[in-house]
């Protein structure tokens, strides 16, 4: 209930302040070109800086301290993740609040475990707590209680809420999660899946509830598809292909990283490049959730047509590649922040030209986009069936590579888009697929 509560206060003042620095409308961007320019640097520049002097603001490290068993302040953690996204997502880079939930919601849920351990020790007793390795541990009695499994389990609960919340569905969040490696030991805690679940589903009924009076906008739908057997193996080249560029994306992501710079002229040189690419393509700016709603499911006011009728196969890959382009530049500019939507934006845009290739490649493949004898539940994609059905896989498959979540990658994609399922295996057969071939992890360390 405290999760879904913070996680809608949370992202109401990220909108309020997304709304001082930046206004945008359906494919035309009407911010001052100066803005688009300086802004990105400008914010990366100070969210690097504001996360090097407030280390538990920095969220990949948060997590690691707490996975690893070692003694956080979670209150400072909480604060300092907070402000740190904040600054970072209102920029207009290609970084989104998925990420940053994570330390959000475990840093509450980590706030109330001591409350409630204090309440049933001593505050002697409290403080002498056995460490991860069973030793006695030298933490004072307002340092909080040692970090041990049970704190852990804590932590892996707040975060699955945090996720629930976020991406507007108790399951997806949850199951997504547990999925996570490195995450607060969250597939070695399968036991907990249950307690997972229900804390889930009460974090996104606090959340539901409060939606409509903060005005926070719901997560985009996708148009229907029309999945048939003939359709399931695309999954292997779905697959290979997201798996090839999660590979690429995770490399790049190391190299930029890698160079010898300090936090000033990365954040200030790289967020410069994300401004030049949003003043190119303003389609790129901030982390693609409201933009790919907008793109999919709403029409143009003069002629009525839908918006991804008007966007070419050529001209949406190039969105594709840009913000691919933008969210590695992000990441490496200094800010570690959360890319579900904006790897689900790059694979999405990607798709319709993917398709137009294989087709020319074996033009018999033509024969998949005869639906005459298939319902629909809405209005078809104006892009086609099968371009349809290629751009949510491949980008479900995408998000399943980099992230190592093959079935919180399908449940994500799958409720946009409110598959069938059979589109639901051919989801998470390509998920599986591109995370075999892609076996780097973003955490540089072998998957838990």
């Amino acid at each position: 209930l405290a999760v879904g509560v913070v996680m809608a206060i949370y992202q109401l003042l990220l909108s309020d302040m997304i709304d001082l620095l930046w206004t945008t409308a359906a494919l035309q961007l009407l911010t001052p070109a100066w803005a688009v320019l300086l802004v990105p640097p400008i914010l990366l520049c100070l969210a690097a800086l504001l996360m090097r002097e407030l280390p538990h603001g920095h969220m990949p490290l948060f997590i690691r301290m707490v996975t690893a068993g070692e003694h956080v302040d979670v209150w400072r953690g909480l604060v300092g993740t907070v402000c740190v996204s904040i600054l970072a997502i209102a920029s207009g880079g290609s970084a989104g609040p998925e990420g940053p939930v994570l330390a959000i919601g475990a840093a509450l849920s980590l706030a109330i475990h001591q409350v409630a351990l204090r309440k049933r020790l001593h505050p002697h007793e409290v403080g002498a707590g056995q460490g991860k390795c069973g030793a006695e541990s030298d933490t004072r009695p307002d340092e909080g209680p040692a970090m041990d499994g049970s704190v852990q389990t804590a932590a892996l609960l707040g975060g699955c809420c945090a996720l629930a919340a976020t991406l507007d569905n108790p399951v997806t969040g949850c199951v997504m999660g547990m999925e996570l490696p490195h995450l607060y030991g969250s597939v070695k805690r399968g036991s907990v899946f249950a307690s997972a679940l229900l804390a889930s589903c009460v974090s996104f009924a606090a959340h539901r509830s409060m939606m409509q009076p903060f005005a926070i906008e719901g997560v985009p739908m996708l148009p229907p598809t029309a999945c048939t057997l003939a359709h399931l193996p695309l999954a292997l080249p779905i697959g290979l292909f997201a798996g090839a560029l999660a590979y690429a994306f995770v490399r790049a992501k190391e190299v930029l990283e890698a160079l010898p710079y300090s936090t000033v002229p990365r954040a200030l040189v790289l967020g410069f490049i994300v401004g030049f690419i949003a003043l190119v393509l303003p389609e790129t700016l901030m982390w693609g959730e409201h933009r790919l709603g907008i793109l999919a499911s709403e029409y143009d006011e003069t002629d009525g047509q839908a918006l991804l009728a008007l966007i070419s196969p050529g001209y949406s890959a190039s969105l594709g590649l840009a913000k691919l382009a933008a969210t590695v530049l992000t990441i490496a500019a200094g800010y570690p922040g959360g890319f579900v939507y904006a790897l689900v934006f790059v694979g999405y845009m990607l798709g319709p030209m993917s398709w137009q290739l294989a087709v020319q490649v074996l033009p018999a493949l033509t024969a998949l986009d005869d639906m005459t004898h298939v319902e629909f539940i809405g209005p078809p994609s104006p892009r086609g069936i099968t371009a349809e059905i290629t751009a949510q896989a491949l980008g479900s498959a995408l998000l399943a590579g980099v992230l190592r979540a093959p079935l919180g990658g399908a449940l994500l994609i799958g409720g946009c888009g409110g598959a069938s399922s059979l589109m639901y295996a051919l989801l998470i057969l390509a998920n599986f697929v591109s995370m075999h071939v892609n076996p780097r992890s973003p955490a540089r360390v072998p998957d838990d």
